[in-house]
């Protein structure tokens, strides 16, 4: 029972706040049009925490330059799209040059020159911010780039399958059921080809998750469509989900958290490993910076403020160890949902952003010291 506790306490967790705030809203909080409002507005947060996981696989690995290089890439994003009009394709293969770029750089420094994470990512948080403020303020007296073009705004923001807010669009459904079951196979042939045993619990889970599959779907269908960003945070958590869960090469990076000398003798490349976490981690980033930036229609310095607080509280919160070695991307995302639900539900009941800072904080705490208590007891036994 106790080990039951320790490795679901997240999903439990999960459970009991959505029919809290259910109860406190009324319902109101399940509604199709908060629901997708949840997707809609935190999707670049669902990606953000893909890239933060796998970053995490490497006791003591972070990012806190997330949220500033988000940024300074809506800043680069503007200049290009806006300033330079140099177009959709060549803007985005330019910003994507350049989160390559830093991931290259921050990784190779703390890699390669044993830099710790947190001080080398400390620079990026410090470097970035002001470095995307001093570009907004030399293209702008407002502090902010508009103009961005309507084909770039529809590639990462919108709603595609789109059906009028009065009727029910089937397609948006049927496709949400499609993903969820071409996620269910992938995993049953990724398990088998790597000579694992299909559990029981495995379809436990998958019924869960086409059930759940089926209400996301069904809101989506009742609102208008799927938010574009739903679907870019579906292929970037999805791929490194099964990665990590159904590989081998997924596997030996964990182990790279959970005993660093047996993931060597293992075959893993230690140092490279964790510098291509790295260019991971600047790619979700990136990625995250065009959605935000389509989202608002603007450039704005802004951008990404606190984002690298409410993802390190996803993680954490979703069951992903600081000291590496237990990495579950979906708990993590699952964590990311849960702080947007706390989000939305404090926003219905009528509590203000300060309010909604300090609760995230305790949670925050709470569950780095949940986490290091469970790991001195598993270590203790």
């Amino acid at each position: 029972m106790r080990k039951n506790l320790e490795n679901n306490s997240h999903l439990y967790i999960f459970i009991i706040l959505i029919a809290l705030f259910a109860i406190l809203t009324g319902g109101d909080i399940l509604s199709p049009m908060n629901v997708s409002s949840l997707f809609l507005q935190n999707s670049h947060i669902f990606i953000l925490v893909a890239g933060m996981t796998i970053c995490m696989c490497k006791k003591g690995n972070l990012d806190i330059s997330i949220g500033s290089f988000i940024c300074f890439v809506c800043a680069m994003g503007g200049v290009f799209l806006s300033i330079l009009k140099l177009g959709t394709p060549l803007s985005i293969i330019l910003l994507f040059v350049v989160g390559i770029l830093w991931g290259c750089l921050v990784g190779f420094i703390i890699s390669y020159c044993n830099v710790p994470a947190w001080v080398a990512t400390l620079g990026g948080y410090l470097t970035f911010r002001g470095l995307g403020t001093a570009i907004l303020n030399n293209f702008s007296a407002t502090g902010s780039i508009t103009g961005i073009p309507d084909s770039f705004i529809r590639l990462f923001s919108g709603k595609m399958f789109r059906s009028d807010l009065n009727s029910f669009g089937v397609s948006s459904l049927i496709v949400c059921i499609l993903l969820a079951v071409i996620g269910i196979v992938c995993k049953i042939i990724l398990t088998k080809k790597e000579g694992l045993p299909i559990t029981p619990k495995y379809y436990i889970v998958s019924a869960v998750f086409l059930l759940l599959s089926v209400f996301i779907g069904t809101s989506f269908a009742r609102t208008g469509g799927i938010p574009v960003p739903f679907l870019w945070m579906i292929i970037t958590v999805g791929i490194p989900a099964f990665w990590l869960d159904a590989t081998t090469k997924g596997r030996k990076l964990v182990m790279l958290g959970s005993n660093p000398a047996n993931a060597t003798l293992g075959g893993v490349d230690t140092k490279k490993a964790v510098l291509l976490t790295y260019v991971f981690m600047a790619l979700c980033s990136t990625l995250s910076a065009c959605i935000v930036l389509a989202k608002f229609h603007a450039a704005s310095s802004y951008a990404g403020v606190n984002f690298e607080m409410d993802v390190i509280a996803a993680c954490v919160i979703g069951g992903v160890s600081v000291y590496g070695g237990k990495q579950e991307i979906l708990g993590a995302v699952m964590g990311a949902v849960l702080i947007g639900i706390i989000n939305l539900g404090l926003s219905l009941l009528g509590i203000n952003m300060t309010g909604q800072m300090i609760l995230k904080g305790i949670i925050i705490l709470l569950a780095i010291s949940l986490d290091i208590f469970i790991k001195r007891q598993d270590t203790r036994r």
